[in-house]
C-alpha cells in the first residue's frame, strides 16, 4: 500500500489526501476489511482512487476517476438571491455565474481574467464581475489557495458606485 501511495504522490505532484472510509460506508459495500479513499489533484483535474478488500472473495476492488466535488466553494448565495428577487432580469445570469464559479479552478487572478475578460481585478483579492451587460455588479473576494469565493456585494451599477469595492 505504501508503494502505491508513493507512486500516486509522485504522479500527482500536488495535493494528496488520504481518508479512511467510514464504518457505515464499509458496511454498505458489504466489505469486511478496511477501505480507503485517496484523492489528489493532477493538473486541473481532481482524481479519486478508492479501493476495498473483500477477504471472503479474496478480491480487491479498485475505482478510479474524476471526483464529483466542485472546485470553488461560493459563500454566500444570499446576496445573489436577493438581487435576483429584486431584479428578475438578472436571475438567469446570476445563476449561470454561480454554477460557472463553482465549477471553476481559479488559481490566480489571471485564471479569472481568462474566463471573464471584462472582470476587473482589484487589490485585496477582489474581483468585480459585470452582470447583464454592466447593468449589475458583483464583487467577490477570492481565496485562491483554499478555493473559496466570498460574495461581498451584488447590486445595481448605481448601488455599486456608492460602495468601496476594495473595502467591503
Amino acid at each position: 500500500m505504501n508503494q502505491l501511495m508513493g507512486e500516486l504522490l509522485a504522479l500527482s505532484g500536488r495535493k494528496l489526501l488520504l481518508l479512511p472510509r467510514s464504518r457505515q460506508s464499509l458496511a454498505a459495500s458489504n466489505s469486511t476489511a478496511g477501505g480507503w479513499l485517496l484523492g489528489f489533484e493532477a493538473g486541473k483535474r481532481r482524481l479519486v482512487l478508492c479501493w476495498t478488500f473483500f477477504p471472503k472473495m479474496g478480491t480487491l476492488c479498485l475505482l478510479w476517476g474524476d471526483s464529483p466535488a466542485y472546485y470553488m466553494r461560493v459563500i454566500s448565495r444570499r446576496p445573489l438571491n436577493k438581487l435576483a428577487k429584486d431584479h428578475a432580469e438578472a436571475k438567469a445570469e446570476l445563476d449561470a455565474w454561480f454554477h460557472e464559479a463553482e465549477a471553476a479552478h481559479w488559481g490566480n487572478p489571471a485564471d479569472v481574467k481568462q474566463k471573464y475578460g471584462n472582470a476587473s481585478i482589484l487589490k485585496g483579492s477582489r474581483v468585480v464581475f459585470n452582470i447583464c451587460g454592466n447593468k449589475f455588479r458583483l464583487v467577490v473576494k477570492i481565496n485562491y489557495s483554499y478555493e473559496v469565493v466570498y460574495v461581498r456585494f451584488a447590486g445595481t451599477h448605481q448601488e455599486y458606485d456608492r460602495v468601496n469595492a476594495e473595502a467591503i
